[in-house]
């Protein structure tokens, strides 16, 4: 011991939790971009290393203040610790993938729907033997379904440009082209069953996106595995039951070619997956595997008190999609 210092002198005891709470927030951050940029593995690996860093450091956190060795930083240390990861989980849990109807125009994972507006034109009334309670939920079904029919214009076009610009064969992108006038003349059809049922012109308004960033080759597997393989396949088993119990010749011939063109469109998500996934091999099929493992268990639903034969199908088909993906992946 050196002569000055005194008889009791110990060491400084050094507080790790701050470094621990660094380390689960820096590979979170990292986590979402290793995971689309780089390699899924690591991009999964950092998600695990934020979840390991974050017990550990309310762990250490704990450790260090019972026996009296807290400094200034240990508690708001050990309390962010798992914050970083937890809020990964809530942007996955949010990002609302699974289940969307359709495949939406989407701005940092959140799906944007068509806008619309009441019209002054006037309208042939549809449903006269309903309920005013039944026209009036039917109306606001066929209303949500134009409008996430009518977002799916501009997804579309996107990723037509998408395909374009990874030089994809010409055909996908003709496919993705064709969609996006496909799912236009949806969103009039139903647009035109929700106003008739409610009795006013309903007028869609297409706003713009707004700017997005260039999606990358994992963006587009993934994304079209997940909005286009996953939601266009359950679109196209939905309205292809509304359409077997259709009370009205019009709204089943309707609801049939929405069920046709759907699956054309799921069709080409899962062929759009597995180009992406020639072209960027590992890394990508194992983004694509990675999602379609991620998709949540459908939860239980309410079955629907509107009147069967409207195009409110009682049916879930989103459990049997998910499995029907997962075995051809």
């Amino acid at each position: 011991m050196s002569e000055d210092q005194p008889d009791d002198y110990s060491p400084p005891r050094v507080d790790p939790t701050p470094v621990v709470a660094g380390v689960a927030l820096t590979s979170a951050v990292l986590a979402p971009f290793a995971f689309f940029l780089v390699d899924p593995v690591l991009g999964v690996g950092l998600a695990g290393l934020s979840v390991l860093a974050g017990v550990v450091g309310v762990v250490t956190g704990l450790v260090v203040y019972l026996t009296g060795h807290a400094t200034s930083l240990t508690v708001p240390s050990a309390i962010l610790a798992p914050v970083p990861f937890l809020g990964l989980v809530y942007v996955i849990i949010e990002s609302g993938f699974p289940g969307a109807p359709g495949r939406p125009v989407r701005r940092v994972g959140r799906r944007q729907l068509g806008r619309v507006r009441r019209g002054a034109g006037s309208v042939r009334p549809i449903g006269g033997s309903l309920l005013p309670r039944e026209r009036e939920e039917l109306a606001a079904h066929w209303t949500e379904m134009a409008r996430a029919e009518l977002a799916s214009v501009p997804a579309f076009r996107e990723l037509a440009a998408d395909l374009e610009r990874l030089g994809a064969p010409e055909s996908l992108v003709a496919r993705a082209s064709k969609a996006a006038d496909d799912e236009a003349r949806h969103a009039s059809f139903a647009f035109g069953v929700a106003g008739g049922l409610a009795g006013v012109e309903l007028v869609p308004e297409l706003a713009s996106p707004g700017p997005r960033p260039v999606s990358t080759l994992v963006e587009v597997a993934v994304v079209s595995m997940l909005d286009g393989a996953y939601n266009e396949g359950c679109a196209a088993r939905e309205a292809a039951w509304a359409a077997d119990e259709a009370v009205d010749e019009t709204l089943r011939a309707g609801l049939s070619r929405v069920a046709r063109e759907e699956a054309e469109h799921a069709a080409l998500g899962l062929d759009v997956a597995r180009w992406a996934a020639e072209v960027g091999g590992r890394r990508v099929w194992w983004a694509v595997a990675l999602a379609l493992r991620g998709l949540r268990a459908p939860p239980r639903t309410e079955r629907s008190a509107a009147p069967a034969g409207w195009g409110v199908s009682g049916h879930d088909p989103r459990l049997e999609v998910r499995e029907a993906l997962r075995r051809t992946w």
